[in-house]
Formats: structure tokens, sequence, C-alpha cells
């Protein structure tokens, strides 16, 4: 009897300290996976920063390099369901057909079992500059970083290639993987 009460008593103690663990302030939930849409802006603007206008991107394709500043406001839909607005540069290298594109963007909007708010995003791509100017992409990430409103981490990675739509705007194909933190 009395190493059975032990055994009960101890199998207590742990559910009921995974019960406290989880019911602490940023205890991590289980993390949720989802698929994102985001429709990219017809025209990104280019030259950025505060005070200054926006104006239609203009960059000089006679020599190897070109690199572009960029905004871009996007349509979120899926798991991440709201607006977004991608700044970052552009770097293509037309000598060997790639470019490298960072930034950061920012997101108003819900986020699927984590509530409405907003969430920050470091941005990362690189891939190959195709013959008809497109890009094909290696790599094109979006992860979460500190600053927002949403106790969210992960972020979403693209699984397909963009693709055109008639009024000139682009969608793009992505997988969210993130966790929200307790309450």
């Amino acid at each position: 009897m009395g190493e059975s009460f032990v055994k009960k008593r101890y199998i207590t103690s742990l559910a009921a300290g995974a019960l406290m663990a989880a019911m602490l302030p940023g205890a991590a939930m289980a993390q949720t996976e989802g698929d994102v849409g985001l429709t990219f802006a017809l025209n990104p603007t280019c030259e950025f920063g505060q005070g200054s206008d926006m104006a239609p991107c203009e960059f000089d394709e006679s020599g190897p390099i070109m690199t572009i500043t960029f905004s871009n406001p996007q349509s979120v839909s899926g798991a991440f369901e709201g607006i977004a607005v991608l700044n970052g540069t552009y770097v293509g290298n037309q000598g060997d057909g790639t470019f490298e594109s960072s930034g950061t963007a920012f997101f108003a909007g819900e986020v699927e079992g984590c509530g409405a708010g907003t969430v920050n995003f470091d941005y990362t791509s690189s891939g190959t500059i195709n013959e008809d100017g497109s890009n094909s992409f290696d790599h094109d990430t979006y992860t979460i970083v500190p600053g927002g409103t949403l106790a969210v981490t992960g972020g979403y990675e693209q699984t397909a290639e963009e693709t055109p739509n008639d009024d000139g705007t682009s969608n793009g194909f992505y997988t969210a993987t993130y966790s929200c933190e307790a309450a």
C-alpha cells in the first residue's frame, strides 16, 4: 500500500507540474503548421524612408549588378490573415544570373490559434534571375522576430514559385510553422 501511494502521488505531482508549467506566462503551446498565401503589390515602391515620397522602382540595368531598395505591401491569407509591408533590398547579379534579397516585414492581422495583433519578421531570399526577368527562388523565408504585439515564434517559407495575376500582382505560396505563447 505504501509503494502504490508513493507512485500515485509521484504521477499526480508530475501531472500537476506539467499543468502549472503550461499555465505560466511565456510557456509555449504546441507548434502549429498551416498554409499562407501572399499577394504581392502590382508595383513595389522604391527609395523609401521616413518623410520621403514613395516612388516607382528605377534602376540601371546596364551594369552587372543592380540594387533596388523597395517597399511592397502584401495581402496575407491562411494561417496568417491580414496585411503586411515588406521593406528590403534586392541585389541582382546579371553577370551570373543570381539574386539575393533581405529586409523586414511588418504584419497586422490574425494568426490562427494565437489571436489578433502585429508580428515582425526578418526576410531573406536568394535564387536565379530567369531570362524573362522573373526570379526562381532557392529560398524565400520570413522569420518572426521580437517587437510585435502577438507572442508568437516561428515563421513561413515559400513552397512553390510565385504565379502572376492578370492585374500585375503575383501570388506566393508558403508553409507557416509557428508556436503561440500562452497568455
